[in-house]
């Protein structure tokens, strides 16, 4: 029974001189690649900061564009996604104070005993009023005639149904 374990002991420990021999090996073999790849990523970080630039083919420079572009395109994704992740939180905080709000106007009626004359709830705002103006059409006022074509007497021609909102205005007048 000792002779089995001490051969296995032996087999074991060989494998093992075995495995540290060859990894040494790998290892010299890695550095060679391991010092290429750092000395490629450190030339694509100063092209991608504008450095030495004129080196590179225009295959080259368009490819390195594309990867921009894509990074870029990246980035305004995940701000717009946070900014909006904001805007969302916002919304419900400002829903909240709203809702909170109108609990406080309830409990200040409640409290002091007059009756709910007004609904809890806000309508929105009428859209602002749109000033008629006259047709701007070339032509309109003959071609539109009312009145007693026979007799002859002429009449004021018909205006169109123009309108115009308020902001609008001040440069039609001009």
């Amino acid at each position: 029974m000792e002779r089995i374990v001490e051969r296995y002991e032996r087999y074991t420990y060989s494998q093992q001189k075995v495995s540290t021999d060859s990894q040494q090996e790998n290892w010299s073999l890695e550095y060679p690649k391991l010092v290429a790849r750092v000395e490629l990523l450190q030339r694509n970080m100063r092209n991608y900061a504008g450095q030495d630039l004129d080196s590179l083919s225009s295959r080259e420079l368009h490819s390195l564009e594309q990867q921009l572009e894509s990074a870029l395109k990246r980035i305004r994704t995940r701000k717009e996604k946070s900014l909006q992740d904001q805007n969302n939180l916002l919304a419900k905080q400002l829903k909240e104070k709203e809702k909170q709000q109108t609990l406080e106007e309830q409990t200040q009626q409640e409290q002091e005993g007059l009756p709910q004359t007004q609904p809890t709830f806000r309508l929105p705002q009428p859209p602002p009023q749109l000033h008629r103006i006259p047709s701007l059409t070339i032509g309109a006022g003959s071609q539109h005639r009312t009145g007693d074509e026979e007799t002859g007497s002429p009449s004021r021609p018909t205006g169109s149904n123009t309108l115009i909102p308020p902001w609008l205005l001040s440069h039609v007048n001009r």
